[in-house]
């Protein structure tokens, strides 16, 4: 599985599951931010991979990353809604398996107004997944 089959395998998801109003931005792809609702950001990282083994001339590579959101709301209306979002992406890629993917525990982290007329709220959720090289 190259990388980007990893990305849009992870985007997919998201498409594919996500009911929730808020607009999501993904990376790199045009965007117009809404100018006073909720609006949320996907991105894919990919973190350190390691050698699991050889066999014969095959080697197993493990993939390690996070799948992030950032929950953007407009300032001075509450987290409600915001940690509403947080929840349905958690829902979605906490703990799931997918084309190869295994997630782990998410973790949620406020980054509070950012100065702009948005309040941040960031969650992650891990991830690896094993690829023949």
């Amino acid at each position: 599985m190259s990388f980007d089959t990893l990305r849009q395998d992870i985007e997919q998801r998201m498409v594919d599951n996500w009911a929730e109003n808020a607009t999501v931005e993904y990376e790199n792809l045009p965007f117009d931010k809404p100018s006073n609702v909720e609006w949320v950001r996907l991105t894919v990282t990919t973190g350190q991979g390691e050698t699991q083994g050889i066999a014969g001339s095959t080697v197993t590579v493990r993939d390690t990353g996070m799948v992030s959101l950032q929950v953007f709301a407009p300032e001075g209306t509450g987290t409600k809604t915001s940690k509403a979002l947080v929840d349905a992406f958690i829902a979605i890629f906490e703990h799931a398996r997918f084309n190869g993917i295994t997630t782990y525990t998410a973790s949620v982290s406020s980054v509070g107004n950012d100065g702009y007329g948005w309040h941040q709220t960031n969650v992650t959720v891990p991830f690896r997944r094993s690829r023949n090289v």
